[in-house]
């Protein structure tokens, strides 16, 4: 949210403390983690930000920071942290596949609840 004493356009900077994070294109990506910047034109805007997680293979939990820096035309800056948490609550595993039609063997994921 924009702050109340922000005089618009504002921009919000969003930055997510994972390497493994991404946000959708247009973004930015480091070996810190991804950003973002979105545009405010009223206070009714209410532009849609989408964060993404590339995956891996442990099965550990793994905590997260997203920062948002709301800058107002007049330079008033308003700074959220938001705590993520990605709870790895699902197995993964590789089962075998023959297709006949090719004899070809391929593998294919499984995700188990």
């Amino acid at each position: 949210m924009p702050p109340t004493n922000g005089v618009f356009l504002g921009t919000a900077t969003l930055t997510a403390s994972g390497v493994r994070l991404y946000f959708e294109a247009p973004g930015n990506v480091s070996t810190g983690g991804p950003s973002k910047t979105v545009s405010f034109p009223n206070a009714a805007a209410r532009p849609a930000v989408r964060l993404s997680i590339f995956p891996d293979r442990d099965s550990l939990d793994e905590d997260y920071l997203l920062t948002i820096v709301f800058t107002s035309a007049n330079s008033v800056r308003l700074t959220n942290a938001v705590a993520m948490n990605l709870t790895a609550n699902n197995l993964f595993r590789l089962t075998e596949t023959n297709t006949p039609q090719h004899r070809a063997r391929f593998y294919r994921a499984v995700v188990t609840p």
